[in-house]
């Protein structure tokens, strides 16, 4: 960038002439550049299985190779919003067609969750449904609710995924009362079997 300075000179019959000095600028300050070191590393990550959802909460089995991995596990809904379009600004112009709502798709986060694995390692990582993500699984039909999974990785390439959320039923905790009374009637067969067959 150049800078362009007007003097004016003396010159016969008292007339000016207009002269020019081109200056260089000082430099600015660095831009930084984003987007060139993820491409040169190596980490990467994939995702193994989504189990299903249990107490609000999603399990996912994320591996990591080459290097540790480091970053943030987002599960995504597609949601289509009804948006008012612009208006022309234009008086008596509106028709019909203007006055209806455009239908647009936008993501909603429906609960994310940060991880941390060693390098060849495979984990799983709990990620909570916020209240927005447990009303979706709740009114989804069949409580199965199709989603996008996006992992970032520090130094790696962005993961997406598509995958399905399902509902989980809560298994019943067995008394350990009726546990104790389970094993001692299984014993108390196998011990009278014994014998009957010891007899015969």
């Amino acid at each position: 960038t150049t800078t362009t300075t007007t003097i004016a000179t003396g010159a016969p019959g008292g007339a000016t002439t207009p002269s020019t000095n081109a200056q260089p600028s000082s430099p600015g300050p660095p831009v930084p550049v984003t987007g060139v070191a993820t491409q040169r590393t190596g980490a990467l990550v994939s995702l193994r299985r989504v189990r299903p959802a249990i107490r609000k909460v999603v399990a996912l089995t994320l591996a990591c190779s080459r290097r540790a991995c480091s970053g943030t596990v987002e599960l995504l809904e597609s949601v289509k919003v009804k948006v008012k379009p612009k208006s022309t600004g234009k008086r008596g112009s509106k028709s019909k067609h203007a006055q209806s709502r455009v239908t647009r798709t936008k993501l909603v986060l429906l609960g994310s969750a940060r991880y941390h694995l060693g390098a060849g390692r495979q984990a799983t990582i709990r990620v909570r449904l916020d209240p927005r993500g447990v009303r979706a699984l709740d009114v989804a039909k069949h409580h199965r609710l199709v989603a996008t999974a996006r992992i970032t990785v520090a130094g790696g390439k962005l993961l997406t995924r598509r995958v399905t959320l399902v509902k989980g039923k809560l298994k019943k905790a067995v008394p350990a009362a009726k546990k104790a009374k389970a094993k001692k009637a299984t014993a108390k067969k196998a011990k009278a079997k014994k014998a009957k067959a010891k007899k015969g």
